[in-house]
This record gives structure tokens, C-alpha cells and sequence, in this order.
């Protein structure tokens, strides 16, 4: 019996150890990296690490060359068997409202171990409050919102649903 509580108090330690010395950093630049093929690209943020977290602040969204929106705060949150990104203050700079007709005060997505496909997503914005979830199996985006098809901009992509506004994409 004490052989498998060692065992199992070396597994826990390792795994903290993961996530407490993971290259958070290094993780980041890879994903901006990534981005970039896109033509998406995050500039003059500052980064800040924690032993379980990354933060970028004061970020400034590039789409093929042209800067279209700010993001006040990110930060990525990571424990044995979630993690949690909560993204603050995204505004579109101006000239850019046609391009980007809302504002989000504040996102939340969320990834849990037992669902390993699935990601849960808190909005909060100029178009109220929407919930939702991010399939990566089946590569499909769904939300719904009571209070977004107020916003004249983007109605054209949503659908009535018994009082609820759903937008749907897939990817």
C-alpha cells in the first residue's frame, strides 16, 4: 500500500512540476507563430509568467499588415485538469468598426480533461452576453445569445430560436 501512494504522490509532484516549469513562453510564440501563416498577428504586447499562468497585455491585433483592433488583457490559466483563457477589452481601432461591428469586454473559454474535444465559451460584449462551445471534432462553432440580435450589424449571421439568437460556423 505505501509502494502505490509513493507512486502516486511521484505521479502528482511530476505533473505539478509540468505545469509549473512548462515553457510558457516558448508556447506562446509558437502559437503567434502559428497565427501568422493566417495573417493574424499580436503586437507590442507584454508578456508576464506565473507558475500556472501567461499574461499578455496591451496587445494590438494585425490582419495581413493592418492593425484592426486592441486587447486590454489575456490571460491563460492552466491547473492538472482545466485551463482557463479570459481575454478583457477587445475594441476594433477606429476606421475598423465595419470590419469588426463589436466590442468584447470580456471572453472566457474554457477546456476540461474529460472533454478533450470540447471547449466552453463565456461572451460578454456590446451585443450582451452569449454562451456557447467550440467542437474541434467536429470543427463547428455554436453560440447563443437573447439579447445579440439587437446589434443591426451582425443579424444578417444569426438565427431565431424561440426567443434565443444562435450563430453557428463551422471551420
Amino acid at each position: 500500500m505505501q509502494m502505490v501512494i509513493k507512486l502516486m504522490g511521484t505521479i502528482l509532484v511530476a505533473l505539478v512540476a509540468i505545469v509549473v516549469f512548462a515553457p510558457k513562453r516558448e508556447l506562446y510564440y509558437a502559437l503567434e507563430h502559428e497565427w501568422e501563416r493566417s495573417g493574424i498577428v499580436i503586437a507590442d504586447e507584454t508578456i508576464t509568467e506565473g507558475p500556472n499562468s501567461l499574461k499578455v497585455e496591451h496587445a494590438r491585433l494585425l490582419y495581413q499588415g493592418a492593425p484592426i483592433a486592441t486587447v486590454d488583457r489575456a490571460i491563460v490559466r492552466t491547473w492538472l485538469v482545466f485551463s482557463i483563457l479570459e481575454i478583457e477589452g477587445i475594441k476594433p481601432l477606429p476606421g475598423m468598426e465595419k470590419l469588426l461591428p463589436i466590442t468584447l469586454d470580456k471572453a472566457r473559454a474554457t477546456h476540461v480533461l474529460w472533454y478533450p474535444t470540447i471547449v466552453t465559451l463565456e461572451l460578454n460584449g456590446s451585443f450582451g452576453q452569449a454562451e456557447g462551445e467550440l467542437d474541434l471534432l467536429q470543427r463547428r462553432l455554436k453560440l447563443k445569445s437573447p439579447d445579440a440580435g439587437k446589434v443591426e450589424a451582425i443579424r444578417p449571421y444569426l438565427k431565431n430560436d424561440e426567443g434565443s439568437w444562435i450563430y453557428e460556423y463551422r471551420f
